[in-house]
């Protein structure tokens, strides 16, 4: 009976946790579409904007016309797996005239669905979350010599 009670209550915590839009194999599927920055942490603090003040909120350390770009993930012009990054409303005047695109990849999930990477770029992205609405991207960064933990945190447009 004790026993009965433990498996019945174990695949009830097991299904209670399962999400299928952030199941390991509709990760594929479910990075598809825009998605915009809800938050950027950075840990430890770090003053990179030179103001004098560390921060662990990355919206407080980089540039405003940054915070509003849009992120893209998807098939495109019959090519698979396409990574861009658009230029809103708030330029940075960084983009080629007549472009709203500042960055272009390709992308790929590993066997296990919990590490994304980059063609042209040997940044390694944990997955933290995928959902319907949530993508949540980890990654270590060596800035002045001090490694940075970045958090970034999507919002599905």
């Amino acid at each position: 009976m004790k026993n009965n009670f433990l498996l019945i209550f174990s695949c009830f915590l097991l299904s209670a946790c399962q999400d299928d839009d952030f199941a390991l194999e509709n990760r594929n599927e479910a990075i598809k579409g825009q998605w915009s920055f809800r938050a950027i942490t950075l840990t430890p603090s770090i003053d990179l904007n030179n103001d004098g003040i560390p921060n662990t909120d990355g919206f407080e350390e980089v540039e405003t016309c940054l915070l509003d770009d849009l992120f893209f993930f998807g098939d495109t012009g019959g090519e698979a797996n396409v990574f861009r990054i658009d230029e809103n409303a708030s330029r940075c005047n960084d983009t080629p005239q007549g472009s709203s695109t500042k960055f272009r990849d390709n992308y790929m999930f590993n066997d296990d669905k919990t590490i994304l990477s980059f063609v042209e770029s040997d940044i390694i992205y944990f997955v933290q979350e995928l959902s319907s609405n949530t993508l949540e991207l980890e990654f270590d960064e060596v800035i002045d010599g001090q490694t940075i933990r970045v958090n970034y945190i999507f919002n599905r447009d």
